[in-house]
């Protein structure tokens, strides 16, 4: 089986995050004795020498060396064999940095005694542990220790660093949006055009309890605007960016901002070009 990857570069985001830390969170803690699965994990990590014996004077110190690692990694494997021992790849994550997670397994000869029958009977129990690999090679008892903080500092906006913040604020924005849109399509309004004029994310829109008229309120300033106002500044809003302004004795086009935000700044940063308009 393949090992599992979640994370594809260095700029993941929360659904990327979540999906490893899943995996991580669910997977079963090691139901082994640390010195035994000490005792496993360095004989599994046990290989035969690399250099070759007929390249050695024989009797000579690296001879000798050679001849010791063999005997060790055979001996290691008779071990391993008689446990059962196998390794199975889960995890191989490049991202954000490298992880490899590995789960090793042996069988064991367990003793039970029986009171009923007042006899001891012997059976098969399967023990587990696991390890992380690549560079740092070290037993892990319980994978819930590697999971990631829901962060990424390799995002180039500090204020996105936070992925549950970032996700928070993205859900909030699609929800607002798509009130929007919902209520202006029972409206018959141009939702582009209440946009322009509330703006999305400060926007919250209630319906009266009695009756269909909507109220809406501007977060920012908690201010109320009822359905009538609302329409009206919607239409002052499509004739005030036809105009052109004054600003710094320079003339300009209606900046990009919200309608509510503009008349906040109308008469003050921004006055009306009233011989052009």
């Amino acid at each position: 089986m393949e090992p599992k990857s979640f994370i594809e570069t260095n700029y993941f985001e929360l659904p990327e995050v979540y999906a490893l830390n899943s995996f991580l969170t669910e997977l079963p803690k090691s139901n082994i004795q640390p010195s035994m699965a000490e005792e496993i994990f360095e004989l599994s990590r046990l290989h035969p020498p690399l250099d070759k014996l007929d390249k050695y004077v024989p009797g000579s110190e690296s001879y000798n060396r050679i001849v010791e690692e063999h005997r060790l990694y055979f001996e290691a494997q008779e071990v391993l064999k008689e446990y059962k021992y196998s390794k199975e790849h889960l995890l191989d994550e490049c991202y954000p940095n490298y992880l490899n997670l590995y789960r090793h397994t042996v069988t064991v000869i367990c003793n039970e005694y029986d009171y009923e029958t007042d006899s001891e009977y012997t059976t098969e129990k399967t023990l587990f542990f696991y390890s992380s690999g690549f560079f740092n090679h070290e037993i892990v008892y319980n994978p819930q220790k590697l999971v990631l903080p829901y962060v990424n500092k390799e995002r180039a906006y500090s204020s996105e660093q936070d992925l549950i913040g970032d996700y928070i604020r993205k859900a909030h924005h699609i929800m607002s949006e798509l009130s929007i849109y919902k209520r202006c399509a029972q409206k018959g309004w141009d939702p582009d055009v209440f946009k322009s004029t509330f703006g999305i994310d400060n926007v919250e829109i209630y319906s009266y309890m009695y009756g269909d008229n909507l109220e809406i309120v501007d977060t920012d300033t908690n201010k109320k605007y009822t359905e009538r106002e609302a329409v009206k500044l919607m239409e002052d809003y499509k004739v005030a960016k036809t105009k052109r302004y004054i600003r710094e004795e320079k003339y300009v086009e209606y900046p990009h901002c919200t309608y509510l935000k503009f008349l906040e700044k109308l008469g003050a940063e921004y006055v009306e070009d009233t011989v052009n308009s």
